[in-house]
């Protein structure tokens, strides 16, 4: 079996399970815990992706686009948890 293909299905699995655990969360069923170990797990997954469909041969353009965008995606969104912290932790200090 080839790699590429192998790391695109355990990629989108672990993205599923990343969507579940992430609605779990926000109703309260599962601590916070489980949902950033997995989408650590899910942003490793979608860089091996990335590299794996970029350096392969014969290339393959949408395979490349679509880990790529994956990979920014999952980047602002941590980014976009750490950028309201400290926003808040400003607008708190202004008051």
């Amino acid at each position: 079996m080839k790699v590429g293909p192998f790391l695109f299905r355990i990629t989108g699995a672990v993205l599923g399970l990343e969507l579940l655990l992430g609605g779990l969360l926000t109703f309260g069923f599962i601590s916070s815990t489980s949902h950033i170990v997995v989408g650590f797990i899910a942003f490793f997954l979608a860089i091996a992706l990335m590299i794996v469909s970029l350096v392969s041969k014969p290339k393959f353009r949408p395979m490349q686009m679509l880990s790529t965008v994956l990979v920014v995606l999952i980047v602002v969104q941590i980014s976009k948890r750490y950028v309201s912290d400290i926003l808040q932790i400003a607008h708190l200090l202004e008051c």
